[in-house]
């Protein structure tokens, strides 16, 4: 109540009750208009490794979006979910980087299912903020054509 907190920062919040009451900062993304694909999401990523000593600090990031942001085929869904789960969690670090980066390329069907990338950037900063730590798939889930996929690092 009060705190203005753009939805994607809201509704996490909202199902964590006991993060409720901690101090939050909200960040933007960056400006998307003139832009997409490699260029976006370096940024996104060099952002996440700017904000990785917090987390040293007991810092908790979190990224709020979704894996998949446009009605695909089921198909090419489920090989884009299954890809992105791999960079995540199997990739070597850099390899992360530079598919996350290069994601219009190096991830299956990546515009069918991401028609516009600001629900797939936030996982951008948050791969960024891992630096070396590979992720692990906390939920993998289904909403009609959507997928809604749970990624930790560290």
């Amino acid at each position: 109540a009060g705190r203005n907190l753009d939805h994607g920062v809201f509704v996490p919040l909202v199902l964590m009750p006991t993060l409720m009451n901690i101090p939050v900062v909200q960040l933007s993304l960056p400006e998307l208009s003139g832009q997409r694909g490699a260029e976006v999401a370096r940024h996104c990523l060099e952002v996440g490794r700017a904000l990785a000593p917090l987390r040293s600090r007991g810092v908790l990031i979190i990224g709020s979006g979704l894996s998949s942001n446009a009605a695909a085929k089921p198909k090419h869904l489920e090989r884009w979910t299954e890809q992105l789960k791999q960079l995540c969690c199997k990739a070597h670090p850099s390899q992360r980087y530079e598919g996350l980066r290069q994601w219009t390329y190096s991830l299956p069907h990546a515009r069918e299912v991401h028609g516009r990338e600001e629900h797939l950037l936030p996982l951008h900063m948050v791969a960024g903020a891992a630096l070396d730590d590979r992720g692990q798939v906390l939920g993998d889930f289904r909403e009609h054509d959507r997928a809604m996929t749970h990624f930790a690092f560290g």
